[in-house]
């Protein structure tokens, strides 16, 4: 229980999300991201790559209920030098397990790699652990961990 969440049941999530795994697994492939399941015991699976324009994007798709889920867009970009982490997101209003959840992740995809730089929704400031952690170099040599994405 390394996030303390008491009602993280990872085989609850993984029969849930077996319903969706050939759909969500065919995107990760036709579009070269990196699948991460669970990320700090959420309920979701999420899709991260390079952004073009700079930084991470990732959409998630994230159980709300036993019937739904949502889709949920970030791309954020860090300054190391001014330790600020600025960020932009958006989401889809929760809809059906059984819905047109691979046009949905298309859609998402689409319009996060249409967001223009500078268009963030809000920053953070006062991220100097960053410093304690790397060298500005190691930094930006994290982002080559994150795939490209192919369109």
């Amino acid at each position: 229980m390394p996030n303390g969440n008491p009602d993280f049941n990872v085989k609850e999530l993984e029969r849930f999300f077996s319903a969706l795994a050939a759909v969500l697994e065919g995107f990760a492939q036709r579009h070269n991201l990196r699948l991460e399941k669970y990320y700090h015991q959420a309920p979701s699976w999420g899709f991260l790559f390079r952004h073009p324009s700079g930084g991470v994007g990732k959409i998630e798709v994230q159980r709300v209920s036993e019937a739904t889920v949502c889709i949920l867009s970030y791309w954020w970009y860090d300054d190391f030098d001014a330790a600020t982490r600025f960020i932009r997101s958006a989401s889809v209003e929760p809809m059906p397990v059984n819905s047109e959840i691979a046009g949905e992740l298309e859609h998402a995809l689409s319009e996060l790699l249409s967001w223009r730089f500078g268009d963030w929704h809000k920053h953070h400031t006062g991220c100097t652990d960053w410093r304690k952690t790397w060298t500005k170099e190691q930094f930006q040599k994290l982002l080559a961990e994150y795939p490209e994405p192919l369109p």
